[in-house]
């Protein structure tokens, strides 16, 4: 940890299920609505995520503005700052889309069942074809 804690970080410290460095710590305190991710009232600056707050805590600078942290254990209530890493939003998502191995319908992206596609500007996304099938099946029996 590096420089002075305040009362806030103090707090959130103290709601924490640590374990050894290379496993998840989790979060025992609220979660968010939305998402199910950590989040704390801090120091009566608003709610915020609980591994930004670690993060900041224990390598001394905040998570750049604008930039995401990714959880290497793909754990969302992990707060553990060894497995949180700072990306651009764009290579978040990146990150994201090949970890996936299903569609959003459940479908697995298999050789077979995964198509490649360029678009304009040259970015190349995978698309499932099993859904790309029944999208065209429902336009042809309209």
């Amino acid at each position: 940890m590096t420089g002075r804690l305040t009362t806030g970080d103090t707090r959130v410290l103290t709601r924490i299920e640590y374990d050894r460095r290379d496993r998840c710590w989790l979060w025992q305190g609220g979660h968010g609505a939305r998402d199910g991710r950590p989040r704390y009232e801090h120091s009566g600056t608003g709610e915020q995520l609980v591994s930004r707050i670690v993060y900041r805590i224990f390598f001394g600078a905040p998570v750049p503005e604008g930039w995401h942290l990714h959880h290497e254990c793909e754990n969302p209530r992990c707060v553990n700052p060894w497995h949180l890493r700072p990306l651009t939003p764009p290579a978040h998502n990146q990150v994201h889309r090949r970890l996936r191995s299903e569609c959003k319908n459940g479908h697995a992206y298999t050789p077979e069942n995964t198509g490649w596609v360029t678009r304009q500007g040259g970015k190349t996304e995978r698309y499932c074809k099993a859904c790309h099938r029944e999208r065209q099946a429902r336009r042809a029996g309209r």
